[in-house]
C-alpha cells in the first residue's frame, strides 16, 4: 500500500472543487471525492425558467437528492435565473435536502448573459440588489450564496457589489477574480478577493488560478489564508485535494491513474445505461472512504462495479455508452496530461477510439519513459491550452 504523506497542522487548507458545465456532472462528483475529497463540491447551475420542470430536471442534474442523504460528500446546488419568482417551485425541497442555494452571477458565456442571467447580473448595480433582495425573501439569507466575478466589463463597480451582499448578510459570496469580459484568460485578481475578506463579515472563498499547492501559498498573504474554489486545476491534478491538506505535492503510481481511469469509465458506462446499480451502490456507502492515490482502493472500488454489472448490460446499449464514457475519460485526461511528463502530452492517447487503446497508449508511454511512479506538477508552459482564447503565447508575435 501506498502511504499518503503525513498531514501537515500548519497547512490543513480549505479546498472545494468548482462547478464546471459539462464537466462536473453526478459520476465526476462522484469520482473527484474518491480522489481527493474535496471539502464541498457544487453542482454546475441549474438554468431555473418559467418552463422549468423541477422534478425531472432536478433527477438529471442532482441525483444526489435521491440517495436519502447516503452522498459521501457535501453538495452545494448552484441556481443560474433572470426571475427570482422561478425559485419559488424548487427552493424548499433543495434547502430540505442540502441546507443552502448559491445564486450564479458570474457564468459569461453568452448565451446566459443574453437572457439576463449569469454574469448579466453584474451590470446594474442596483438591479442585483433588487435581484439578491427578491431572492432572499424566498431562501433566507444565512441560506443563500452567491457566486460572482468582480465585474462584467471592468471591475471599477466591485466593491458595490459586494457592499450589496455585505449589507444583506448572506451566507457566503464566492469571487472568481477575473471580469466577465475575460472569461478564463488573464489572471485572476487575488487582490481584491483578499481585501474583500478583510473588509466584510460574509465569509469570502476565493476562485482563480490555484493549480498547485505553490500556486496556492503564492496567492495567499500572512493576514489572510483565503478558502479556496479548485476548477480547472482539479482537473489538471485530481488529487490536488490531498496536496493541499498535506501541503506538498504526492508521488502518484502509474498504476494510480489507471485504475482510477477505469472507475471513471465505469461511473459513466452506469449513469448512461444502468443509473439505479449505481445510485444503490452509493446509498450502500461503497464509496464513503477516499481513494486516493492508493492503486488497491481503486482497484477494490473497480471490482465492486464489475461485480455490480455483470450480466446486465445490452451489448449495443453497452457499445454506445462505452464511446460516450471514453469522450468524458478524454476529457478529464486532456487537462490531466499536463501535469504527467512530456511524453505523456502525446495526442495519441486522445486519438485512442476505445477504452482498452486507451489504457495501452498509456502503458506504452510509461514503459518508454522508464517509470511507474509520477509526481504531478503543474506546468506553465501548457496554461494557454486552458484558457479562453487558447492561443500559445511563445507562437505570438508582437504587435
Amino acid at each position: 500500500m501506498i502511504n499518503e504523506p503525513p498531514v501537515s497542522t500548519k497547512w490543513l487548507a480549505s479546498g472545494a472543487l468548482a462547478p464546471m458545465e459539462g464537466v462536473t456532472d453526478f459520476p465526476m462528483r462522484l469520482w473527484m471525492s474518491l480522489a481527493g475529497r474535496p471539502d464541498e463540491l457544487t453542482t454546475p447551475f441549474i438554468r431555473v425558467t418559467s418552463t422549468f420542470d423541477g422534478t425531472d430536471h432536478l433527477a438529471r442534474s442532482i441525483p444526489e437528492i435521491h440517495l436519502q442523504k447516503a452522498s459521501p460528500y457535501s453538495l452545494v446546488p448552484q441556481i443560474m435565473l433572470s426571475d427570482p419568482e422561478h425559485l419559488k417551485a424548487i427552493a424548499p425541497k433543495l434547502i430540505d435536502e442540502f441546507g443552502v442555494l448559491e445564486i450564479n452571477a458570474g457564468c459569461p458565456a453568452p448565451k446566459c448573459v443574453s437572457k439576463g442571467a449569469g454574469s448579466r447580473l453584474l451590470v446594474d448595480p442596483t438591479e442585483f440588489q433588487r435581484f439578491l433582495e427578491k431572492i432572499t425573501a424566498i431562501v433566507p439569507r444565512d441560506l443563500t450564496r452567491v457566486k460572482m466575478r468582480t465585474g462584467f466589463d471592468g471591475d471599477e463597480g466591485f466593491w458595490t457589489l459586494v457592499e450589496i451582499i455585505e449589507n444583506l448578510s448572506l451566507n457566503r459570496l464566492t469571487i472568481h477574480g477575473r471580469t466577465a469580459k475575460q472569461k478564463y484568460s488573464g489572471f485572476a485578481r487575488w487582490d481584491l478577493i483578499h481585501e474583500a475578506k478583510r473588509k466584510i463579515m460574509v465569509p469570502v472563498v476565493g476562485s482563480g488560478d490555484i493549480v498547485s499547492v505553490d500556486a496556492y501559498r503564492q496567492r495567499m498573504t500572512r493576514s489572510s489564508n483565503v478558502p479556496v474554489l479548485i476548477g480547472r486545476g482539479a482537473l489538471r491534478n485530481p488529487w490536488i485535494f490531498q496536496e493541499m491538506r498535506c501541503g506538498m505535492p504526492m508521488t502518484v503510481p502509474l498504476r494510480t491513474i489507471l485504475e482510477s481511469m477505469e472507475v471513471l469509465f465505469l461511473f459513466y458506462n452506469l449513469w448512461q445505461g444502468q443509473q439505479e446499480v449505481l445510485l444503490d451502490c452509493v446509498k450502500q456507502g461503497l464509496f464513503r472512504s477516499c481513494a486516493g492515490i492508493d492503486p488497491d482502493r481503486w482497484t477494490t472500488i473497480k471490482s465492486i462495479l464489475v461485480l455490480a454489472t455483470k450480466g446486465k448490460e445490452h451489448p449495443e446499449i453497452g457499445e454506445r455508452n462505452k464511446k460516450r464514457s471514453l469522450a468524458k475519460i478524454k476529457l478529464l485526461w486532456n487537462y490531466l496530461r499536463s501535469s504527467l511528463p512530456a511524453p505523456f502530452f502525446s495526442p495519441k492517447v486522445l486519438r485512442s477510439t476505445h477504452f482498452n487503446e486507451f489504457i495501452s497508449e498509456l502503458l506504452s508511454i510509461s514503459e518508454n519513459h522508464g517509470s511507474d511512479t509520477f509526481r504531478l506538477s503543474h506546468q506553465p508552459k501548457y496554461d494557454w491550452v486552458y484558457t479562453s482564447d487558447k492561443k500559445d503565447p511563445r507562437t505570438q508575435t508582437q504587435e
